[in-house]
C-alpha cells in the first residue's frame, strides 16, 4: 500500500492477491474509525492518476495535462513568465534527462547581472524541452532482485544522474531522472572528463631541473619554450643563418629536428612564413584563373567587335609591316585584318571607320587586348581559312552567317561540286530567287547559331570555372603584382630577381577582376591590373 496524506493506494502483483490486500487495509480503517467517500473510491483497476502521475503496471507516465501546459506556452518576455515556465517544468524534471543543462541559458536570466532579453539562444532551449516533451519516457519501478545501473554526466554548469535497469526482457529501462545546477563556487573546478584529459596530456611532459620538455614517440624530448622565445626561434630557422626560406611544414619539421616545442608550433610556423615578406616576393606565379569565366554576349552580328594588334614583329615582313591589327564579330567569328608599318593611333581610326563601320554599321561595343602573332605572308590566306570554316560556338562558317549562302572554294571551280553544277544551269530568275531565299533564311540561321553559343558558352563556363581559384581581394587591401619584365618563354631575369612586386594598396575594384592600384605614398597606377596578376600581400 501507498498512501500519501490522504490518498490511499492498494495494490498488488496478481488479481487473486487484491481481494485479500483489500480486507487487511479495510480492516485497520475500521479498527480506527476511518471512514472513506464512495465517490472518490475506485476498485480493480490497472491504472489510474495519483499525485499528478499516470500509475499503471508499464510504469509511471507523466499527466498529459502536465505536458500540454508546457507545450501550450508562447517564449515568456518577463521574469513571472520564466518564472512560471520553470515551475511547471520542476513537476515532471524526473522525466527530462540533464534538464539542468537545457535549461540553463533561461535560469541565468533570473540572474541579477542579467538582462531579460530574449535571444535566439534561448529560444532553442525553450524549443529543445518541448521536443523531448512529444515523447516522454516512461520510469519502471525498481525491483528489488535486480542490480541497478547509474550513468553520470557532468558539465561546466550542471550535474546529471540516470538510474536505469534491466527488465525481464533484457532491455535498459528509466527509474528515474535528476539533475542540478551547479552553484558559482562549484564550477572553479574542472569535470571528471576534464581531469582524465588532463591526466593524458601531463604524461606527455617531463620536468627536468626546472625546465619543461614535451615527449615524443621517438624518445626525444623537446624543450618548451615561450612566445618570445618561439619569435625568435621562428626568425632564425626560416630567415636567419641557420635557416633557408623553407616552407611552413619543413619549417615546423626543422624546429623539431632542433629540439623545441610549443603548443601551436605548426600553426604559428605556417602563418610566420605566409608572411615573410621574401618569400611572398619569390613564391611561384599562380596559374589558375582567378575569376570566373565571363562570356560575352552579342545580341546579334555586328554589334560587338574585339580590337587586336599584334606585334611588333622581328623580323619584319617582306613588305616592311611590322603589326597586324585584327577585329574579330563576336556573333558571327568573322574576321578583318591589315598589316600595318607603324601604329599611331590615325591609322587605327581609320581602320575602324573603312573595315568595320562603312562596311557592317556602327558597332555598339569595342572590346580592345593584345594576342599572339604570325607572318604577313600568311594573313590573308589565314583569314579566308577562318571565313570559310565551321566554328564550333555556332555550328556554321563565318561566311554564311554574314552572307548568307557558303563561300566557293576554289577546289569546287576546279572539280564541280553539285552546287555550282546547279548553279551553271539555272538563268538569272531562277538564281535571284534562290539566293532571297538563302537571305530570307539567314535570320533563322543566325538565331539558331546564337543559341548554339550559348550552349557552348555555358558549357565552357562549367569546365573553366572548376580550376577557379577567387582571390579574395577588396578595396584598400595590400596586394603584390607580378613583374611583367620576366620573359615567361625564354626564363630572361627570372633568377634572382623577385617575381613579385610590391606591395601596392587597391584604390579600386571594377569587377571581373580588374583592380586600379597606387603605391603606398599614394602614387596611382595609369592601367588597370588583371587578378591574375596579382595576390595578396600578408604584413
Amino acid at each position: 500500500m501507498e498512501s500519501y496524506v490522504d490518498d490511499l493506494l492498494a495494490k498488488a502483483k496478481k488479481c487473486c492477491d487484491h481481494p485479500e490486500v483489500l480486507r487487511v487495509i479495510l480492516s485497520r480503517l475500521i479498527e480506527y474509525g476511518v471512514t472513506l467517500n464512495p465517490e472518490k473510491c475506485v476498485f480493480g483497476v490497472t491504472g489510474g492518476k495519483l499525485l499528478g502521475y499516470i500509475i499503471s503496471s508499464r510504469g509511471i507516465d507523466v499527466d498529459p495535462t502536465k505536458i500540454r501546459a508546457v507545450l501550450e506556452m508562447v517564449p515568456p518576455s518577463d521574469e513571472s513568465g520564466i518564472r512560471s515556465f520553470l515551475g511547471k517544468l520542476g513537476a515532471i524534471r524526473r522525466f527530462i534527462p540533464d534538464l539542468s543543462f537545457a535549461i540553463h541559458p533561461i535560469n541565468n536570466l533570473l540572474k541579477k547581472d542579467y538582462s531579460i532579453n530574449w535571444t535566439e539562444d534561448y529560444n532553442e532551449a525553450f524549443d529543445a524541452v518541448k521536443r523531448f516533451l512529444l515523447s516522454p519516457p516512461t520510469l519502471m519501478p525498481p525491483k528489488l532482485d535486480h542490480p541497478l545501473i547509474l550513468y553520470s554526466r557532468a558539465t561546466n554548469v550542471s550535474l546529471a544522474c540516470m538510474l536505469a535497469q534491466e527488465d525481464d526482457d533484457k532491455r535498459e529501462r528509466v527509474i528515474y531522472f535528476i539533475s542540478r545546477t551547479l552553484l558559482d563556487y562549484e564550477t572553479q573546478g574542472a569535470t571528471p572528463q576534464q581531469r582524465r584529459r588532463l591526466r593524458i596530456i601531463v604524461a606527455k611532459y617531463i620536468i627536468i631541473e626546472q625546465v619543461l620538455y614535451r615527449k615524443v614517440f621517438d624518445g626525444m624530448l623537446l624543450r618548451c619554450v615561450d612566445i618570445e622565445e618561439s619569435k625568435k626561434i621562428l626568425h632564425e630557422s626560416h630567415s636567419g643563418m641557420c635557416g633557408g626560406h623553407f616552407g611552413g611544414h619543413a619549417t615546423a619539421r626543422k624546429i623539431h629536428r632542433m629540439g623545441y616545442f610549443w603548443p601551436t608550433l605548426e600553426h604559428n610556423t605556417v602563418e610566420f612564413v605566409r608572411r615573410c615578406h621574401k618569400c611572398q616576393e619569390f613564391s611561384h606565379e599562380i596559374h589558375m584563373p582567378a575569376q570566373t569565366l565571363q562570356p560575352i554576349a552579342t545580341p546579334w552580328p555586328f554589334s560587338t567587335w574585339g580590337l587586336d594588334l599584334i606585334g611588333k614583329f622581328s623580323p619584319s615582313s617582306t613588305d616592311g609591316h611590322n603589326f597586324i591589327i585584327t577585329a574579330t564579330e563576336y556573333f558571327t567569328k568573322w574576321v578583318e585584318a591589315m598589316p600595318l608599318t607603324t601604329v599611331p593611333g590615325s591609322v587605327i581610326a581609320k581602320f575602324i571607320l573603312n573595315q568595320i563601320i562603312c562596311r557592317y554599321g556602327i558597332p555598339q561595343i569595342i572590346i580592345s587586348d593584345n594576342g599572339t602573332s604570325f607572318k604577313n605572308e600568311e594573313l590573308y590566306p589565314a583569314l579566308w581559312a577562318h571565313r570559310t570554316s565551321i566554328k564550333t560556338p555556332t555550328g556554321a562558317t563565318p561566311f554564311s552567317l554574314v552572307f548568307g549562302a557558303e563561300a566557293v572554294l576554289p577546289l569546287e571551280v576546279e572539280i564541280p561540286s553539285l552546287r555550282i553544277s546547279l548553279q551553271g544551269i539555272l538563268d538569272e530568275d531562277a538564281y535571284r530567287e534562290a539566293r532571297l531565299s538563302q537571305l530570307e533564311s539567314l535570320d533563322e540561321a543566325r538565331l539558331d547559331a546564337e543559341q548554339r553559343h550559348r550552349v557552348y558558352a555555358d558549357r565552357m563556363c562549367r569546365q573553366y570555372n572548376k580550376k577557379v581559384y577567387e582571390h579574395d581581394i577588396y578595396e584598400g587591401d595590400l596586394v603584390l603584382r607580378l613583374d611583367s619584365r620576366i620573359d615567361k618563354k625564354t626564363g630572361e631575369g627570372r633568377k634572382f630577381r623577385p617575381k613579385w612586386l610590391g606591395p601596392y594598396r587597391v584604390m579600386k575594384d571594377y569587377g571581373n577582376g580588374a583592380y586600379l592600384l597606387c603605391t603606398l605614398e599614394g602614387e596611382e597606377f595609369g592601367e588597370t591590373v588583371n587578378s591574375l596578376h596579382l595576390k595578396r600581400f600578408y604584413a
